[in-house]
């Protein structure tokens, strides 16, 4: 199931000119051994920089995220004489709030024998808690980080492991796969497979997530600070990313049936989105994040199924010669969640090919002569079903 379930050598990434410069005429000499520069894209859009340094007994770590908008966030992971992570810290903080202001939050875990504890800082506000480790060797995990996974990887191959252990809210046990004597995969249980092409010393070159269109590539040496003031700039000019994929909502009015769709909205960002993104012939979310959820509050007769007035999810299962609307009972769950089992009906929808590609999906609610239409376009592709409004007793409120 397509995440309704989460590169190359040389670089893409494109700096400003000044960036460029400076990098060019000293920063580079600044790179330690085991140093290295990561640019995380979504299809054709830098979505984060990350600059690290490792050592024997830390690793340090600055990474620019721009969604919703341009942060700053710092990490130092401590290890032991025995390699083992000691303590692991972020602050993270505003690059356009004034000089000497504090971290908008930190969070700190402090590792002892099996357990953890967590401490984090927000608005002025502390919340301690304490977690099982899960084993002495986890390293903490976040994707704001690649290093971080870097450091996993480097010591598995290192060992001859073929399990990561990392650790997030819980720990997670990553599968390592030797594809070649450059390549690995990595599957992961929450954000499926990983392709990634190391060096001789199982450092990572590039990385792509299988659905999701997300890849990192390792850059030159750059100041992260300017990189961090650049993107600052594009964010109070309003030409930041914003949020990546944005939640909306479609109301609309047919026939006296009130009708809502609540769905996030992913953008093409010139990847491939159909038999691409989103592979064919499997469960989509058809939409990001959060579930894509309908309501009526009259009953509706789609396809020969009746629909009753109430709440529901949809899912689709897209294809070249046609699509199937799945309609699902089961709601206030992420996309990924899908469950066959409450399937109210499946549904055949009809395609067509568009002049014009649809940068964002866009889901839209028309009113017919029969009934009413609801249509899904993205890319180049329009997929709609047709329904009619079944005259009842409107759902009470």
């Amino acid at each position: 199931m397509n995440q309704p379930t989460r590169a190359s050598g040389s670089s893409r990434f494109v700096l400003p000119l000044a960036i460029s410069l400076a990098a060019a005429s000293g920063l580079a000499a600044q790179a330690a051994p085991d140093s290295g520069v990561f640019v995380v894209r979504l299809g054709a859009d830098t979505t984060a920089v990350e600059r690290y340094v490792r050592t024997a007994e830390r690793l340090h770590a600055v990474a620019v995220t721009r969604s919703p908008r341009t942060m700053v966030r710092e990490l130092t992971l401590t290890f032991g004489p025995d390699g083992r992570v000691r303590r692991y810290e972020i602050a993270v903080r505003d690059p356009a709030a004034a000089p000497g202001a504090p971290p908008t939050q930190t969070s700190v875990m402090t590792f002892e024998g099996d357990s953890i504890t967590v401490v984090t800082t927000e608005r002025g506000s502390t919340r301690t808690r304490r977690m099982a480790a899960g084993r002495p060797d986890v390293i903490p995990r976040t994707l704001t980080f690649f290093s971080l996974q870097e450091t996993a990887l480097v010591r598995a191959l290192e060992s001859g492991r073929t399990t990561i252990y990392m650790l997030e809210d819980e720990p997670v046990s990553i599968a390592l796969r030797r594809m070649g004597r450059d390549s690995v995969a990595l599957e992961t249980p929450d954000l499926g497979r990983w392709l990634a092409r190391v060096d001789a010393r199982g450092r990572i070159v590039g990385m792509k997530a299988g659905d999701l269109g997300t890849t990192v590539e390792r850059a030159g040496w750059l100041d992260i600070e300017a990189v961090a003031r650049q993107y600052a700039d594009r964010d109070a000019r309003g030409m930041g990313l914003g949020t990546l994929s944005p939640r909306d909502t479609v109301v609309a009015s047919v026939q006296r049936a009130k009708l809502t769709v609540d769905y996030g909205r992913p953008a093409r960002r010139g990847r491939v989105i159909f038999g691409g993104l989103v592979p064919w012939n499997r469960v989509w979310r058809t939409g990001a994040n959060q579930a894509t959820h309908f309501s009526t509050d009259q009953p509706l007769a789609v396809g020969g199924a009746t629909i009753p007035a109430g709440t529901y999810t949809l899912y689709t299962i897209p294809a070249p010669e046609g699509w199937t609307l799945i309609i699902n009972r089961q709601t206030g769950q992420a996309g990924t969640e899908y469950d066959e089992k409450q399937d109210l009906a499946r549904l055949s929808m009809q395609i067509r090919t568009l002049d014009d590609p649809v940068e964002r999906l866009t889901i839209v609610i028309e009113e017919s002569q029969e009934g009413g239409v609801l249509k899904l376009r993205w890319d180049r592709t329009e997929a709609w079903v047709p329904f009619i409004v079944v005259r009842g007793t409107p759902r009470e409120r």
